[in-house]
């Protein structure tokens, strides 16, 4: 039994390296199962990603090129009172820059192992998590289709959701979000032939990012659910392990809400991380109190952390540099 987590990132190397202490810290994974497909705006970005690489020993590879001298954030910045100048430039540097679609590089990069698991570098894991349970539920139960480790039966409860020894099982079909969302990126863990069906649904030809690859299989889902043969329950921990913090957006198709300020600006967090900022969520670990507590007065679901000024502040607390002045 063969496991890789593939952590999609993008202008964010002190959030990958938030999320992969995380994962080190509270799961079995260890950093050779660590895969971090980067992508950077300029050298800069890509120098971060690289010393994330060295500190934590995991695998760090970088989607595209990057030109010496050239930020692509600070181009797209200057056409940003020009929303669709700013789309078809953004796709040409897309083009121009990258050698292998997101999907083909993914399963390039899985074909060895029997389970995958996705992450997203604005996400934090808090509980114990063991891959080798989730794993071995899936090998038992050939139904199960996905295990998500960011829905929790203790705080997603449903009267179709069935618990069975230290795990929740949900047959998915007609239920609702976040039981029947059953393609995402943000702490699920499929086999690694499910997987390659769900990608392997993608037009390769298009300039796809992590966003427009999501929203493409789930509108496809939804249209044409019979084109996919995948086993009909979803499952999950008893208790969530996992969540998605939004604080800041990168990608131009991205639609997630956040709560901008200056000290969650990318190029901010970049410079922070080059001074010697690390991001340490250890004080949040065995618990979500804290959890609940952001999302007192939010709108969101426990998967993700609302986008409130208490979030980001909170967030930002947690960016410790002791050899900074």
């Amino acid at each position: 039994m063969k496991i890789k987590a593939i952590i999609f990132s993008y202008d964010r190397p002190i959030q990958l390296q938030g999320l992969c202490q995380s994962i080190l810290q509270k799961s079995d994974l260890k950093a050779t199962n660590l895969y971090c497909l980067c992508r950077s705006s300029s050298m800069s970005y890509q120098a971060a990603y690289n010393s994330v690489g060295e500190e934590l020993g995991v695998h760090i590879i970088h989607e595209n090129r990057v030109i010496p001298g050239i930020n692509f954030r600070q181009i797209l910045g200057l056409t940003s009172w020009l929303p669709r100048g700013r789309g078809i430039l953004n796709r040409q540097m897309y083009r121009l820059t990258t050698a292998v679609p997101l999907p083909q590089k993914v399963l390039e990069l899985t074909d060895d192992v029997d389970f995958v698991t996705l992450a997203v570098d604005d996400m934090v894991y808090f509980r114990d998590t063991s891959f080798t349970q989730a794993t071995l539920a899936l090998i038992d139960n050939p139904e199960i289709c996905l295990w998500s480790w960011r829905i929790g039966a203790n705080r997603n409860p449903h009267p179709d959701v069935v618990i069975h020894n230290q795990e929740w099982l949900a047959p998915y079909h007609h239920m609702p979000i976040p039981y029947g969302y059953i393609f995402h990126t943000d702490g699920s863990l499929y086999r690694r032939a499910d997987l390659q069906q769900w990608l392997g649904a993608v037009p390769q030809g298009k300039m796809l990012t992590l966003n427009n690859v999501e929203a493409y299989l789930w509108r496809l889902y939804q249209k044409q659910p019979n084109q996919f043969n995948f086993g009909a329950l979803h499952a999950g921990p008893l208790d969530q392990t996992c969540v998605t913090w939004q604080i800041n957006r990168v990608s131009a198709s991205a639609t997630a809400g956040f709560y901008a300020t200056s000290y969650s600006d990318p190029n901010y967090l970049l410079k922070r991380y080059l001074e010697g900022a690390r991001l340490d969520y250890s004080e949040l670990y065995g618990s979500d109190e804290w959890l609940a507590q952001l999302n007192l007065h939010g709108d969101r679901s426990w998967t993700h952390v609302a986008p409130t000024q208490q979030a980001v502040e909170k967030w930002y607390s947690l960016v410790k540099c002791p050899s900074c002045r």
